[in-house]
């Protein structure tokens, strides 16, 4: 029902990229939204209703990256977290919000294939472009870096494969 409503609003504001993120301030009772095109959408709820508070746009270098694809609200630091596939991370200050001003984390060379955070929050584990897996403290000191093997065999060169990561506590 959230992300219909969250749909409904994105239309409504003449956004022209569909929703790939959504995430949660339960704290502040907020929601943050993640268009493919890095479009962020702030927005509060009211008494059951969805209020549009302001939008940014987490390309730091201002260069276009339609490759967003994964957005999480990080209670722990106060800040939410944006993911580009093209290896951009940046978070964004939440008690920032009026001024919404990205900050690169970090850009991970050949790109990110899938990411994701622990239950906890404690760390990131990013599956990268490069056959390696990379897991991240929230204070982004890389705690271990694994090498895979690669991905690609000959008869899926070319092709886009796509990947999950699931992380679950001890």
């Amino acid at each position: 029902m959230l992300r219909d409503l969250c749909h409904r609003l994105v239309g409504d504001l003449g956004e022209n990229s569909s929703i790939v993120s959504l995430s949660f301030d339960k704290g502040s009772s907020r929601v943050f939204v993640l268009l493919g095109d890095g479009t962020v959408l702030h927005l509060s709820e009211i008494d059951d209703f969805l209020r549009f508070e302001g939008k940014f746009n987490a390309c730091v270098d201002q260069e276009i990256d339609n490759g967003w694809f994964y957005l999480r609200f990080i209670a722990g630091t106060g800040s939410a977290v944006a993911i580009s596939h093209s290896g951009s991370i940046v978070s964004i200050e939440a008690s920032d919000v009026g001024t919404l001003e990205p900050e690169q984390i970090g850009c991970i060379d050949g790109g990110i294939a899938s990411a994701s955070w622990s239950p906890d929050q404690s760390f990131l584990t990013i599956i990268t472009n490069n056959n390696t897996m990379l897991c991240m403290s929230s204070t982004w000191d890389v705690l271990q870096e694994i090498p895979m093997a690669p991905r690609l065999s000959g008869s899926t060169v070319g092709k886009q494969l796509n990947f999950s990561v699931l992380v679950s506590s001890k």
